[in-house]
């Protein structure tokens, strides 16, 4: 089953869980915001003709501290700039290139797993300002200006593109796979040509894209940052991606791979009060977890098969260095290795192939397999019985006793007392962490868990 989602990747995360001890809940609010454009300096709006006025009025008239009358010559709003201002704004020369604007238009992090907007950014704001600078100035001047504009994009290009492909491809190749790093790399600056080459093909074919032209706000045409948002608009249905070659992956699956990263790496598998159980049921989630990254319809299947594999193949690298760290302690003489044995892995397995089986039997029903999945490890490890006597991690079985109500853990003076503890149950954390990523990987709430009580368990 293929997911038809829009990406989340574009707006906030808004499906957080409401999860209390004893009346167990989970809320799911999708309000989404239409907002593309995201900036530090304008915070999350657009570039509107007010903004792009007030800025290039306080550059010109930048006001002193140790002016006396600086508080009344304040100016908060567009209308109280001068008339005489506003009149000559068409007939400013610019006699230098304003990087600020540059740097406003390119304000976003590059770490920020919406690769496919960032490049529609970088290679707009390329466009707008290459053409600001050829159309403002000549010579030695403008070739000077031309090599810095250069240097600045393509750096932030391969910062973006280095930045992916170590951290998907890395993870792919750590776990089993060879070449990705630099398939990942190749995908991502192939498509940022690709952005520059249709933007450019657009700004020529469409010469007032802004609708500027002979307009009393045709100043605005000067301003890079204003300028590469309404090129973004206007050419927004000529950059999609188109003919992605076996070769390259989408902006859009890389980015989902790297929060499905993410999500690996924030998987605590080993709980200190765990069991077999406890760990076959993370590594179950996960699995849901990497079934829901590859029903994307957004994620090639080649791609979600090497992700299912390095993610089996990052499971067992886990589980394997736990009990390599355990049976290293086996020799101390303080070490009592019956009552603390290296983790038993078919036990593990045994909970997260019924979480998987739970799945195909319900027809990729979620909510029930995640259900059934934990009533399965807690009855599982509720009926373990040991010949030389219960282990540690069975016998004192708080994990599991606290799992789904911890009250009487945290009815105790002493955490009544501390503030800012983390009071969640494990199904609370389990719950909310699902339905994070799940939002994040879907952009719907439709498949996050909602539980009114206890009745479900």
């Amino acid at each position: 089953m293929r997911i038809n989602s829009s990406s989340s990747l574009f707006y906030s995360r808004n499906c957080f869980s409401s999860i209390q001890n004893k009346n167990l809940r989970t809320s799911a609010v999708n309000t989404r915001s239409n907002v593309v454009i995201d900036s530090l300096y304008g915070g999350n709006k657009e570039i509107t003709k007010e903004d792009a006025l007030m800025y290039k009025y306080w550059q010109e008239n930048p006001l002193s501290i140790f002016d006396k009358d600086a508080g009344s010559k304040m100016i908060h709003d567009v209308s109280q700039i001068p008339k005489e201002y506003m009149d000559n704004l068409n007939n400013t020369e610019i006699t230098e290139w304003d990087k600020n604007r540059l740097n406003y238009a390119l304000d976003f992090s590059i770490m920020d797993s919406d690769i496919d907007t960032n490049l529609n950014r970088l290679a707009a704001t390329y466009i707008t300002t290459l053409e600001h600078l050829e159309t403002n100035f000549s010579g030695e001047k403008l070739e000077n200006y031309r090599k810095e504009l250069e240097s600045i994009v393509s750096g932030i290009s391969e910062k973006i593109a280095n930045h992916f492909s170590q951290k998907v491809g890395d993870f792919l190749e750590e776990n089993g796979l060879q070449n990705e790093t630099q398939k990942i790399y190749d995908s991502i600056m192939s498509e940022y040509h690709k952005k520059v080459s249709s933007y450019t093909e657009f700004a020529e074919n469409n010469k007032d894209y802004a609708h500027l032209k002979n307009s009393e706000d045709r100043w605005l045409v000067n301003d890079i940052a204003y300028m590469s948002q309404q090129l973004q608009k206007a050419a927004a249905e000529k950059t999609q991606n188109q003919g992605l070659s076996d070769s390259h992956y989408s902006l859009e699956e890389i980015s989902f791979a790297s929060r499905m990263v993410d999500e690996v790496n924030q998987t605590k598998l080993f709980s200190s009060l765990g069991n077999e159980e406890s760990v076959g049921m993370e590594v179950g989630v996960l699995l849901l977890k990497t079934k829901l990254f590859s029903e994307n319809e957004h994620v090639s299947e080649g791609l979600a098969s090497k992700m299912t594999s390095s993610i089996k193949g990052y499971i067992r690298k886990k589980i394997d260095q736990e009990n390599n760290r355990i049976l290293d302690m086996y020799d101390k003489p303080y070490y009592d290795k019956d009552r603390n044995p290296i983790y038993d892995i078919s036990a593990i397995y045994a909970v997260s192939d019924r979480f998987l089986s739970i799945y195909q039997e319900n027809q990729n029903d979620y909510h029930k397999t995640i259900l059934e999945g934990i009533k399965f490890a807690q009855s599982r490890s509720d009926q373990k019985e040991f010949s030389k006597g219960f282990i540690d991690r069975y016998k004192d079985n708080k994990y599991w006793d606290y799992f789904f109500d911890n009250s009487a853990v945290f009815s105790s003076k002493y955490y009544q007392a501390v503030k800012g503890y983390d009071s969640r149950t494990e199904f609370a954390k389990l719950l909310e962490s699902w339905n994070q990523f799940s939002f994040d990987i879907t952009g719907s709430d439709r498949y996050c868990l909602e539980f009114n009580n206890r009745s479900y368990i």
